[in-house]
């Protein structure tokens, strides 16, 4: 099944709202993917941050499927997008739209890829 363009905004609500609720928010690699998002915090996203993470969401699904030099592609348009194409504050949907693409245990190895600690 192909991801759709949208299902990446309804995803990361749903991550959202698991967190405010704590339903479902599990230890390990799930709870450090899902760190600073917050049951609001899709509120603060603008229109560009919003555009932008649609092409993370997109970036991620095509590092998931690529081979290496389209993988370093997408590593390459996710930090040009972390850098200049969002609100730091969006960063956390960012981390967490790994876990879209792949896994929740892909987020610790990937996310220092694009953005050094």
């Amino acid at each position: 099944m192909e991801l759709g363009e949208t299902d990446w905004y309804e995803w990361l609500a749903e991550c959202c709202r698991d967190v405010a609720n704590e339903a479902r928010y599990l230890e390990g690699p799930r709870a450090h993917a899902l760190q600073g998002l917050h049951g609001d915090s899709m509120a603060s996203l603008t229109g560009q941050d919003k555009r932008a993470l649609a092409c993370v969401a997109a970036c991620w699904t095509l590092y998931a499927s690529s081979d290496e030099a389209g993988a370093a592609s997408a590593l390459a348009a996710i930090k040009g997008l972390l850098r200049y194409g969002m609100q730091r504050t969006a960063h956390p949907h960012a981390r967490a739209l790994i876990a879209r693409a792949m896994d929740w245990s892909d987020v610790a190895k990937l996310w220092p890829k694009v953005w050094p600690t």
